[in-house]
């Protein structure tokens, strides 16, 4: 392992950081990997920029990518596809903080592991190990699994204050309202031109062809496909049978003022807008997770999934409600609202999505992750030391009124029995959600006004919990998500606030987000800033990497090469990478 660290510390907040973080994990790093680390530190006048960690064991094999890694902290800590001067001053701070976070969690990752050791060690016959050992080994590796736990729940507290403190948490809550009013402003103006009859178009024709979240985030593609051609998006005319256009109509503020379809004559300049073509060999260079340069640059900055940012930013325009839904969404949300304690977003998928798209998940396996999370608020809540860091209001004001006493989910699910057994078996919890809204997404009714009506009022209610627990292999899922990121002044950057029980975001479709290597793998011949996709995440501490091939082209070929090629790999050892676009907003 090669751990890169700044040894610039210019706030007694990062010298925090590095002894908080490296210190406690020592035992950790010693017992799975049975390396030690030297530190080599060397100073410059202009500054300390450099410090590596070598690992005992890499230093004897190819370590050609040290020379070529070793340049000032910003470059290392900045993509290679950006000029590291152009960002703001913090900018590297910001980063190795995200990157400090993500080790946290992949760390858990491999800890929650340890449970499944636990069990089948229970299962090893007498014969092989006697009752004694077996209950001394377990009893042993629980107690380590709390300990390291402990250590690692109070690394990530500090690393999200030391986001918040010195200003940082109102400047980005700031900067990000900026952007947003940025982002809306423009497709303001390019949905509603002065003279439609001189305006370039988008046009979308489809019927019925999906779920609600589905449909929504295929809107949102020829919205952002429409802003990235300069083109203005219209939904062409709705024939009868078509739901979800009805639907649009009836609920939704018209995408564009001034323009419709019929404003499209022979001799206008439009295109019409693909189907979302699924897969990492999609061809169209302007799928989701791209965006504009200067927007881009900013929002490295302030936000850790711009891609997700932006997708909520889409999603926000397209979904504006009309006034008599707006209501019914301000009396769901105030129900939980009103309350002033934490909520958390559970949203189970079962009927369809378990034929083809994804596995089934007990409900356990979602309140394990609402589990810990109350945990982890009651232990802030409970913690008295904070004042021996002299922290702020900001970080005090950031930590929401918390009771033990108050367990709160916001359920949302396609399957009522779902409800019923919540409160069997978690009935210490405060259960909000509607099992009539539940009950009409079933298949039978889900193609109906009253049913998309209902999904909508879920996803928003969802985007206002505190956190999310769900599979975001469901489009439901991931639209609470990107809205979510839209409440700046409330949450900021709120990337960390999501328990998927399967998928990353975007991980599954559209054209499947690369990842560089920013630490190299001898065993694997993985070096830095290769790319590769990241095919399945096991969330263990590692995940399922196959390396890019240029020959592939569909989403078929794709998972029948995956699952011949593909190797593991500790997950901490990439970042996603963005795709940039030659366009420019602001």
């Amino acid at each position: 392992m090669n751990l890169l660290v700044c040894c610039k510390v210019t706030s007694k907040h990062e010298l925090m950081i590095l002894l908080i973080l490296w210190l406690p994990l020592l035992p950790l790093l010693h017992l799975y990997t049975q390396r030690y680390f030297n530190r080599s530190v060397s100073t410059e006048i202009n500054g300390c920029r450099r410090a590596l960690l070598k690992n005992s064991i890499d230093s004897k094999e190819k370590t050609e990518w040290i020379n070529q890694s070793i340049f000032s902290l910003r470059k290392l800590a900045v993509p290679a596809y950006f000029d590291a001067d152009s960002f703001p001053f913090g900018y590297s701070h910001e980063i190795l903080r995200r990157r400090a976070i993500h080790y946290v969690h992949e760390m858990n990752y491999t800890l929650n592991s340890l449970q499944k050791q636990l069990a089948d060690l229970q299962k090893l016959n007498e014969t092989i190990v006697d009752n004694a050992t077996i209950f001394s080994l377990g009893n042993d590796l629980s107690k380590f699994q709390q300990h390291v736990t402990d250590i690692l729940f109070n690394v990530e507290r500090v690393l999200n204050q030391l986001g918040q403190v010195d200003g940082f948490s109102e400047e980005r809550n700031s900067k990000l309202n900026e952007i947003s009013q940025i982002v809306q402003k423009r497709i303001r103006q390019l949905q509603n031109p002065a003279d439609c009859t001189k305006a370039k178009f988008m046009t979308f024709n489809f019927t019925n062809l999906c779920g609600f979240g589905c449909s929504i985030h295929q809107l949102s593609y020829c919205l952002q496909l429409s802003l990235m051609t300069g083109r203005v998006l219209v939904v062409n005319k709705h024939e009868t049978g078509d739901i979800f256009r009805e639907w649009l109509q009836q609920n939704i503020l018209p995408i564009s003022d001034n323009c419709s379809y019929r404003d499209i004559t022979f001799e206008s300049n439009s295109l019409e807008c693909p189907y979302l073509l699924y897969g990492p060999a999609n061809n169209n260079h302007w799928i989701p997770n791209i965006l504009p340069s200067d927007l881009a640059i900013k929002l490295f900055h302030y936000h850790e999934a711009p891609y997700v940012w932006f997708a909520g930013q889409l999603a926000a325009f397209i979904l504006r409600p009309k006034p008599h839904l707006a209501e019914l969404i301000k009396e769901t949300v105030k129900e939980f609202k009103s309350k002033h304690h934490l909520v958390v977003g559970v949203h189970v998928r079962r009927t369809d999505k378990l034929k083809e798209e994804a596995a089934f998940h007990d409900l356990t396996e979602y309140m394990k992750h609402v589990e810990s999370y109350f945990d982890s608020m009651n232990y802030t809540s409970q913690s008295k030391h904070l004042d021996k860091f002299n922290y702020t209001n900001e970080v005090s004001n950031s930590i929401h009124h918390f009771s033990e006493n108050k367990r709160s989910v916001y359920l949302t699910t396609d399957e009522t029995s779902v409800f019923e057994e919540i409160s069997k078996l978690y009935p210490h919890y405060i259960v909000y959600g509607s099992p009539n809204r539940s009950q009409s997404a079933a298949m039978n009714s889900r193609q109906s006004i009253f049913s998309m009506t209902n999904a909508f009022v879920d996803i928003i209610a969802l985007s206002q919990t505190d956190i999310l627990v769900c599979t975001l292999s469901s489009n439901v899922c991931r639209l609470a998500y990107e809205l979510m990121q839209t409440r700046h002044e409330e949450l900021g950057d709120a990337t960390q606030l999501v328990r998927s029980l399967d998928y990353m975001h975007h991980s599954e479709d559209y054209s499947m987000i690369k990842f560089d290597v920013i630490i190299p793998d001898v065993k694997t011949n993985l070096h830095y800033n290769d790319e590769v996709y990241l095919y399945r995440n096991y969330w263990n501490g590692t995940g399922a990497i196959k390396r890019i091939e240029v020959n592939e082209k569909n989403l078929i070929e794709f998972v029948a090469s995956a699952r011949k090629t593909s190797f593991l790999l500790p997950s901490y050892k990439l970042r996603p990478r963005y795709t940039i676009a030659n366009v420019t907003w602001s």
